[in-house]
């Protein structure tokens, strides 16, 4: 069962990743506009956050790092939900059983 989610997540990486680069090349229009609107609505300023940032070294120079490690945060969280999925439901049983 947990494989089967781990592939059905690797297979759906694939395909997005695929998608991205054929949705790059197809020279669509650019929707900064539509993008900008959406941020004034929920009142996110992104000269204030990159002023911001700029004024905080340590957080400009751990943002680069903390993107970096999604890489390793990712396939880190897959494996875990597959070798604790099994652990968490014998836990359950064993907890319903007792009750």
């Amino acid at each position: 069962m947990s494989f089967h989610f781990l592939s059905i997540v690797l297979v759906l990486e694939a395909g997005f990743s695929t998608l991205s680069y054929l949705l790059i090349g197809a020279r669509m229009p650019l929707i900064d506009g539509q993008l900008y609107r959406i941020d004034s609505i929920l009142g996110f300023d992104w000269l204030a956050w990159f002023d911001f940032v700029e004024s905080h070294p340590w957080l400009r120079l751990s943002l680069p790092y903390l993107y970096a490690s999604t890489f390793v945060a990712i396939p880190a969280t897959l494996i875990y939900l597959i070798v604790a999925g099994p652990i968490w439901r014998y836990i359950l049983r064993c907890y319903a059983s007792s009750s």
